[in-house]
């Protein structure tokens, strides 16, 4: 049998090389035809009838890496400060895909909107974390809110029983994360909804107890035997996540 070999320009070798993202190492990837991403677990987040793809297919697909189970990818621009979570953060555009510690040897920082205050998760866990750790957990990923949301996770009632909601434009934070048909809410500390200026809602923390992360109790006062940074919670989100009432505040 006669052999045919059809040669390939090392241009074009190197322009793929060049576009295949450097943080996704595995030969073979995972997609369904009507999702955003392509991932390297198959089950991510119970995606179901995902398909192989080979690296020339996701190229070629307009996907972009699942910032769950493809850990370590990152966006920056060539000229810009900081590396992003969000390829699109505070309106970026054009931004290149590459791994955390290439962007740090580019001497870029991680971005304060997106990264420094990102949740975290793993490609088949229920929940999205504030604590990389929480329960024991392991090989979490940094992800946003939003895209653990659209994932199909829900906030961990352990880390992030205290969080509060807002909205981008809404003049309160909330409790209840639908609060009055509030849609599009994302998960928030109450002390950096405050700093962005936003009040309490009079309607869902009219009756909140408070708490922290890591603390044994909820209390009514906020600031209970000079306790800081606790968050408003339902006293029901407080029981549920292991916490018992403040024999000090709670009568």
């Amino acid at each position: 049998m006669k052999r045919i070999f059809i040669a390939v320009p090392c241009s074009v070798l190197l322009l793929l090389c060049m576009l295949l993202p450097v943080c996704a190492s595995a030969e073979t990837f995972y997609a369904t035809s009507e999702g955003n991403y392509y991932h390297l677990d198959k089950q991510c987040s119970g995606m179901q009838n995902a398909s192989p793809m080979t690296e020339e297919e996701m190229l070629l697909s307009g996907k972009t890496p699942c910032p769950l189970c493809i850990a370590g990818c990152v966006y920056a621009t060539e000229q810009g400060k900081y590396y992003h979570l969000d390829k699109q953060c505070q309106g970026m555009q054009n931004a290149s895909l590459l791994t955390e510690a290439q962007a740090t040897a580019r001497g870029k920082a991680a971005c304060p909107v997106c990264v420094e205050g990102a949740y975290y998760a793993t490609p088949r866990g229920k929940y999205f974390h504030r604590i990389s750790d929480c329960c024991g957990m392991q090989n979490a990923s940094p992800v946003t809110a939003e895209d653990a949301i659209l994932a199909g996770k829900e906030a961990c009632p352990v880390c992030v029983a205290a969080t509060c909601y807002a909205t981008e434009k809404g003049r309160y934070y909330h409790s209840d994360s639908h609060c009055q048909g509030m849609q599009n809410a994302v998960p928030v500390f109450a002390e950096d909804a405050v700093l962005a200026g936003k009040e309490p809602c009079p309607v869902c923390i009219a009756a909140t107890c408070y708490a922290t992360a890591k603390g044994k109790y909820y209390h009514s006062d906020a600031h209970c035997q000079g306790m800081e940074n606790a968050s408003p919670v339902f006293a029901e989100d407080a029981i549920r996540a292991g916490k018992e009432a403040c024999p000090v505040c709670i009568q």
